[in-house]
């Protein structure tokens, strides 16, 4: 009830005017905050941390399917367009 009465104390605006304070572009707050949060849960200890390595396996292996899904690509980029407005 308190945000609803005074809506600067909603998560929202707090980081609203965290971007602002910071004189960062939304990008590069975006990018620094998400590393903030990486470096945290990296520097955890396995007991409440562990699920990590699943996680980067699961990583490893999305890029992986990636990497053969675009190498197996066969339409440049021009004919995919080319098709897609046709």
């Amino acid at each position: 009830q308190q945000a609803v009465k005074d809506p600067q104390r909603t998560y929202s605006a707090r980081l609203l005017a965290e971007i602002s304070d910071s004189g960062l572009p939304f990008a590069h707050f975006g990018l620094q905050l998400a590393n903030n949060y990486k470096e945290y849960f990296l520097e955890l200890q396995d007991d409440f941390n562990q699920h990590n390595n699943l996680l980067r396996q699961e990583s490893d292996e999305s890029l992986q399917r990636q990497r053969d899904i675009e190498a197996s690509d066969e339409l440049s980029l021009d004919d995919y367009l080319a098709r897609y407005y046709a």
